[in-house]
């Protein structure tokens, strides 16, 4: 059924409109009556009939002014049907300049009125196909859009309208929201059910917050939200509750990343909230798991990514007393979520893990730091909390240290700044001409240069660095294989798997699959050598 709204400033005018024409075996029903321009302008706005029909000589505003107003202030506005007892060829002539093209004399003729009604009927169906297949259109370029800007790979051109179409301001906050179902595997149609209803609750319930929201393609939902402070925990966990239909009784976990500014943030926001789901796994349970039977939220919460990466950036910008600050409020935040003792083991060695990384990516002394760097537990592992809190200010004080003094010994080191500079961007399109640029070289000597400093080709380097990178993953945690190539800068996983066969003599899923190899730690103890 099509919606009509009738207008007239004379009632009996009105009831004549609503009672002796059939307007339910023409597929119409009318859904309101005005008496004036200035109330018929007040219901479109709100109601948003497909078809007006309206007097042209009315108080406050006449059908004229309706019209123009209308189409001024209203997206898709309705249909308009020009009612006159005049055959006055100015007023048909300015509703023609409207854009009017149905005109009729009272008093109304049924066949006359039949014809109008059936063109408007075939015009508003073209208009819906139309519309349908311009925002199939629009959203399958939303969807190939913010991949591309997951990736990397954008312009200023594809932010400008990403914006626009999310009604962004250019600095706005926004976040990253990744909802697992526990179920490893349901059909593409319940996906489709799932992703619909997902999103029919977020417009009930947060409207206008949900700036896009797509599957991954291995049952995951992403959701780009904006990042006003504790939107993006507020929504969690209304979903998490039980919020849309198709998670009510199914083991779900949603993950959450920090906010940051501005539609460029796609790809850090996305990748935050998958590291976040990444380390909970390895640690053998997702945060935020909702059990079906219980409909309680799990206790057993711990740190995000988007904390312990803030800490390793005061780390290494070396101001010590933002360093302390951060550590206090991650272990505060350990405490609150109830961690288990070994949940605070593996958290002490991920992050020991992690400053190792820094301070390899500088390409320095790695057996000297990291003989120091395990010598400062004293031969323990944190037992509890106050343990943590003190092992971990200790590891990084002498990480800051450490890479404040190899800075300043190799300030103006050409060779160790480009190596430094490859191994904090090995994931991203890195190409020799680009990384010239950057420090204003000729390819030609950078690619010499970096050749003779790690005694390998640019490209090889890399390649190289990717797989490294990729062992780590692979072995630390569940991410799936497209997810390991995409994080450490392939974008097909194909090729992935061919160039790690190739420098590791293994398929990604064989190196998984087999044993880590045990390997003696500096200081005489025995651990999983996991990469």
């Amino acid at each position: 059924m099509l919606d009509v709204l009738l207008v007239d400033d004379e009632p009996l005018v009105l009831e004549g409109l609503r009672t002796m024409i059939d307007w339910e075996k023409r597929g119409y029903r009318v859904c309101g009556e005005a008496g004036d321009g200035a109330d018929a302008l007040a219901f479109i706005r709100t109601r948003r009939p497909h078809v007006v029909v309206t007097d042209i000589r009315m108080p406050v505003l006449s059908g004229l002014q309706l019209i123009e107003q209308a189409k001024q202030l209203v997206h898709a506005p309705p249909k308009f049907v020009i009612l006159s007892g005049y055959d006055d060829f100015h007023y048909a002539q300015t509703a023609m300049r409207h854009e009017v093209s149905h005109y009729l004399l009272k008093p109304i003729d049924d066949e006359e009125m039949d014809r109008v009604l059936q063109r408007l009927t075939e015009e508003l169906a073209e208009e819906s196909r139309r519309t349908e297949e311009d925002a199939k259109r629009r959203a399958l370029w939303l969807n190939r859009a913010v991949k591309r800007m997951i990736r990397g790979e954008y312009d200023a051109a594809d932010v400008s309208r990403l914006r626009r179409l999310f009604g962004a301001s250019d600095r706005e906050e926004i976040a990253c929201v990744v909802i697992e179902r526990m179920e490893r595997s349901f059909p593409e149609a319940e996906i489709e059910a799932w992703k619909k209803d997902v999103s029919a609750w977020l417009a009930e319930h947060y409207p206008g917050q949900c700036l896009h929201l797509f599957a991954d393609g291995i049952g995951r939902l992403i959701l780009i939200v904006r990042g006003a402070a504790g939107t993006p925990e507020r929504l969690a966990a209304g979903l998490l509750s039980g919020g849309a239909a198709s998670l009510a009784g199914s083991d779900c976990a949603v993950y959450i990343s920090g906010s940051r500014p501005g539609i460029e943030a796609l790809k850090d926001v996305y990748e935050e909230a998958l590291a976040a789901r990444h380390a909970e796994w390895s640690r053998g349970k997702p945060p935020g798991h909702r059990n079906a039977d219980t409909g309680r939220l799990s206790t057993d919460m711990t740190v995000g990514s988007a904390e312990l990466k803030e800490l390793l950036q005061e780390i290494e910008s070396g101001r010590a007393e933002e360093v302390r600050r951060r550590v206090l409020a991650l272990v505060s935040m350990l405490a609150a979520s109830g961690t288990s003792t070994e949940a605070v083991r593996l958290f002490a060695r991920s992050l020991k893990l992690e400053l190792m990384r820094l301070v390899s990516d500088l390409n320095a002394d790695m057996e000297a730091f990291g003989s120091q760097l395990l010598s400062l537990d004293g031969g323990e592992r944190p037992r509890d909390l106050q343990e943590l809190e003190r092992y971990l200010l200790e590891l990084c004080r002498y990480t800051s240290s450490y890479l404040q003094d190899w800075r300043r010994s190799n300030e103006g080191n050409l060779p160790v700044n480009l190596i430094h500079y490859v191994n904090k961007h090995y994931n991203k399109k890195l190409q020799l001409q680009t990384v010239a640029e950057e420090f204003r070289l000729h390819p030609v000597y950078l690619g010499q240069l970096f050749k003779k400093s790690t005694g390998k080709p640019f490209n090889e380097y890399i390649h190289a660095k990717r797989i490294e990178e990729a062992k780590k993953l692979l072995r630390r945690s569940t991410m799936s294989l497209s997810d390991v190539a995409f994080s450490v800068g392939y974008q097909d996983p194909e090729y992935f798997a061919r160039k790690f066969k190739a420098l590791t003599k293994q398929s990604p899923a064989s190196y998984r699959a087999a044993p880590p190899v045990e390997a003696a730690e500096p200081n005489g103890r025995r651990e999983d050598h996991r990469e």
